[in-house]
């Protein structure tokens, strides 16, 4: 996602959280001064953030985030490329498989019964799409 549509995103987020009209939400707009959110709206719109992205953010990443912007910036940094690229990094692949078709050939080998990580081509996994 580019940053804009990461902003579009986390603006959406912010009217229906917060209940603001969506010409205020800036990138300086600040979650306690400008929006008067204490710790548990903090925790529910980062809560939201996470579903929203399939982010984790972390409660030390999280208190860094006062403004729209570092919101925006953070998830554009982090966000998790497409595909999970277990086993080129010397990940554990067979303990996130879906039973599914493989990211390369198509092939159906767990949901027909068939033997998945004999054929890994050390890959992205076409499910998941998480970065171990």
């Amino acid at each position: 996602m580019t940053k804009e549509e990461v902003f579009n995103k986390i603006s959406d987020i912010i009217v229906d959280h917060f209940d603001v009209d969506k010409a205020k939400v800036t990138n300086d707009l600040n979650f306690k001064t400008d929006l008067n959110a204490d710790s548990i709206d903090i925790v529910e719109f980062v809560l939201e953030l996470e579903d929203a992205f399939g982010a984790e953010i972390s409660d030390e990443d999280a208190e860094k985030l006062s403004t729209v912007g570092q919101a925006v910036d953070f998830i554009t940094a982090n966000q998790k490329s497409k595909g999970s690229l277990s086993n080129r990094i010397g990940g554990d692949f067979e303990r996130h498989i879906h039973f599914g078709e493989c990211a390369f050939c198509g092939s159906l080998s767990n949901r027909i019964g068939g033997d998945f990580e004999r054929h890994i081509h050390f890959g992205e996994c076409a499910f998941c799409l998480l970065m171990n």
